[in-house]
């Protein structure tokens, strides 16, 4: 049985931005676990322990340096992926700043009380109806 991945393993940049994203979040882990007084796994001890793969970035025709921005400004999708993300990080953040007893900045607190912005998929088109324009409901065949 095959597991579905987040990314291509054929785009070399999606391999390595992922196995760096696994390889910071089993190093936090283990922090965590050491203020917590939790054990670790040895799984999570040995991707810790790995070298970090460099950072690759896919496609940067637009002029602009890679890593200055991890989205397309054209791609709806992409945008509020990271504006989802970058809220759902300053909210983990604040629960583990209550937790360890710790200040959280007032941007992060700012940034968690966001609304999250919708899930919006990449290849979506809307249906069409038999009259040729687009529809919300499927077409039951009468006029509207």
């Amino acid at each position: 049985m095959t597991v579905p991945r987040k990314y291509d393993p054929a785009q070399k940049d999606q391999v390595f931005n992922t196995l760096r994203r696994e390889i910071l979040a089993a190093r936090l882990k283990i922090t965590l676990d050491e203020k917590l007084g939790e054990q670790t796994s040895e799984t999570v001890k040995k991707l810790a322990s790995m070298t970090l793969p460099p950072r690759i970035r896919g496609n940067h025709d637009d002029g602009e340096l890679p890593g200055s921005r991890t989205y397309d400004r054209s791609r709806k999708d992409q945008i509020f992926g990271t504006l989802r993300l970058e809220i759902l990080a300053a909210r983990l953040k604040i629960t583990l700043d209550e937790k360890l007893g710790e200040q959280t900045s007032e941007t992060v607190k700012k940034l968690a009380n966001m609304t999250l912005p919708p899930l919006v998929q990449q290849h979506y088109s809307a249906p069409v109806s038999s009259a040729g324009t687009p529809s919300l409901l499927p077409d039951s065949g009468c006029d509207h």
